[in-house]
């Protein structure tokens, strides 16, 4: 089995707390987080299993 890669823009430290949260309920995991320039928000990199069909 695979797991997906995907990336995410939170901004707010609260949004992203509530996101790694969901991010985790759902069995994926969070690999890398980064505040992104002039105040654009911060960047959450994630991998989810795969789904099959």
């Amino acid at each position: 089995m695979t797991n997906s890669e995907f990336s995410y823009i939170c901004y707010s430290t609260e949004e992203l707390c509530d996101f790694i949260e969901a991010v985790r309920q759902q069995g994926g995991e969070v690999t890398d987080t980064f505040a992104m320039t002039n105040g654009q928000g911060i960047s959450v990199k994630y991998r989810m299993p795969a789904t099959t069909k």
